[in-house]
């Protein structure tokens, strides 16, 4: 990882790895416990940091999911997106559409789809182009969601599992 990390950090710990078209990937790079970068590195080999999100909290849980056109990370509980062939950053959507700690995020197309866990509630939501944020299920109590992926059709996947204390 070239840059972000000063001094003597362990600054090796990359996360969600994760390709942006044919020859540019995205990820995140955790230094310690303190701060997580999300970076892209092109063609050349070259590293270009995107964000320093200095936030401990969020560092534990930083995901990233990638389309040929864009990066998408969760960040002080948003969703924001980088446009692969301008730079721009913008939001997906805020922390209030996000709703809730993000357990897992996909990205296709213009679709973004992500689970969060409130107390005891996992909900799955969705994001296409401009249009509002929808919300496709809700498991509560003894059901969870254990991640999503979206194929290149829009075709929404979700792998659902259901936690019996009874059964290991």
């Amino acid at each position: 990882f070239a840059g972000g990390c000063q001094g003597g950090e362990a600054c090796d710990a990359v996360r969600a790895p994760a390709a942006i078209g044919p020859a540019e990937f995205g990820y995140a790079v955790t230094a310690g416990a303190a701060a997580t970068y999300v970076a892209a590195v092109d063609a050349n080999g070259r590293t270009t940091v995107l964000r320093a999100n200095e936030r401990p909290a969020d560092a534990a849980r930083m995901m990233i999911a990638a389309t040929p056109a864009r990066l998408v990370w969760v960040e002080g509980g948003a969703i924001v997106a980088r446009d692969a062939a301008s730079g721009a950053i913008r939001r997906v959507a805020a922390p209030r559409g996000v709703a809730g700690d993000v357990t897992s995020l996909a990205a296709a197309g213009d679709r973004v789809l992500w689970s969060v866990r409130d107390g005891d509630t996992t909900k799955v939501r969705l994001k296409v182009g401009g249009a509002a944020v929808t919300e496709l299920f809700t498991e509560k109590g003894g059901r969870a969601v254990g991640g999503v992926a979206l194929a290149a059709d829009g075709t929404a996947l979700v792998a659902r599992r259901v936690i019996d204390r009874r059964r290991a």
